[in-house]
């Protein structure tokens, strides 16, 4: 009997880079060697057509979980068989240099991986998915900038998970199988897993950076709800300049699931410092909506020089678009240029829905056009114009 573990987790490229600083059984050669780029890209192709060879022949949630263990070794060690010579070679353009090191240390994480499979799953999950994170970012670059050929077919996934890295909104989750132990075999090679987490692993909160500019930087490093019944968000704030500064939000109001609430984010920094600023909110304080029923937080934060208790605005970020599950929250794209508005109003219009003058500026009518279009195919109602929201009215026009 075999039992589907679902692992779900946020990978950063923080992680990531610790996560290939960890040392692997790959040899190290002793002299340094001069390579070409043309050498290693075609290198690189005949790596990942191996690896794919043996990937499309195969079902992982098909095997076994030794046969699996198997298939990830084999598909890791086509590729780096190929590219570990490039390990400590160098190539006269820096930049191309520097990638072809981190792809190398990203398939050898892959590697470390793979020997975590059958005994401690998460931690599998998380050097696997570090290393795939890392040739996410790289694959493109070699394709659009360097010339590397291979069948575009396969980098979809690749370009997907690369706009989700620069989006911030990187998730994953991993389907593996593992035998139970529960079974009545008496094979003396079944997996042990005690002491391993069988259950969901608790999410990781991936550091947002939503304002970084003139030596202050603010990042949002934890969402929680807390013994008190109220939800809060943290952000820590880095001052390098020459002013005490304090936080809140640009018109002292934020939007809870599409609802403004009067409240701000509260946060005072001195020069040279750093510190935290914190929006904690009660349901009293946001029209009685549960925390557990927030989806969405929404706001533009405002940043001001306090000298002797008098308060000057520095700057402003730009609308900062927070999705919130559980105790994570995720940046989310909302539109708000005239193009993309345009090709809402359009699509809208084409299905048979009134959105107004497809002008470009969302008004009354768009925005009942658009709740009228979610209600209509039961999707979540939310006026924003969302890259989810074009696809939603794309898919709708072609059928």
């Amino acid at each position: 009997m075999k039992k589907k573990l679902m692992i779900k987790m946020v990978a950063s490229i923080i992680t990531s880079t610790l996560l290939l600083s960890v040392p692997v059984y790959a040899e190290k050669k002793e002299e340094v060697n001069a390579a070409t780029e043309e050498a290693f890209l075609q290198d690189l192709k005949t790596a990942l057509e191996k690896r794919w060879e043996i990937s499309d022949s195969k079902d992982p949630d098909s095997l076994s979980s030794e046969e699996a263990f198997q298939y990830y070794t084999d598909i890791t060690n086509a590729e780096y068989d190929i590219l570990k010579e490039y390990e400590d070679c160098t190539f006269d353009n820096a930049k191309f240099d520097t990638m072809v090191k981190a792809y190398v240390d990203a398939i050898k994480c892959q590697s470390v991986a793979t020997k975590y499979y059958t005994t401690m799953n998460n931690v599998y999950s998380e050097y696997w998915s570090a290393g795939y994170y890392v040739r996410a970012i790289l694959l493109p670059d070699f394709v659009d900038y360097y010339g590397l050929e291979i069948d575009e077919s396969h980098m979809k996934d690749f370009r997907d998970t690369k706009a989700a890295v620069e989006a911030g909104t990187t998730y994953t989750t991993v389907t593996t199988t593992v035998e139970d132990t529960t079974n009545t075999s008496t094979d003396n090679s079944a997996i042990d897993t005690s002491g391993v987490n069988m259950g969901e692993e608790e999410s990781v909160q991936t550091p947002i950076e939503i304002y970084n500019d003139d030596g202050i930087k603010v990042t949002i490093t934890k969402y929680e709800k807390t013994q008190y019944g109220s939800a809060k968000l943290t952000m820590d704030v880095v001052n390098l300049n020459h002013k005490d500064i304090s936080i809140s939000s640009a018109d002292y109001s934020i939007v809870i699931n599409g609802t403004s609430v009067n409240l701000s984010p509260f946060g005072e920094i001195q020069s040279g410092k750093t510190g935290t600023a914190v929006l904690e909110f009660y349901p009293d304080q946001i029209g009685g909506i549960a925390i557990e029923d927030i989806k969405s937080i929404d706001f533009k934060l405002a940043i001001y020089n306090t000298t002797n208790n008098q308060y000057n605005l520095k700057a402003e970020s730009g609308d900062i678009y927070l999705n919130v599950n559980g105790n994570i929250v995720t940046q989310r794209v909302v539109y708000t240029d005239k193009e993309n508005i345009q090709k809402v109003q359009q699509l809208l219009t084409s299905l048979g829905y009134n959105s107004g003058s497809t002008d470009g500026v969302p008004g009354k009518l768009t925005n009942s056009a658009i709740l009228q279009f979610q209600k209509d195919r039961g999707l979540a109602e939310n006026t924003d114009i969302t890259p989810e929201l074009i696809a939603e009215l794309e898919k709708a026009a072609q059928q």
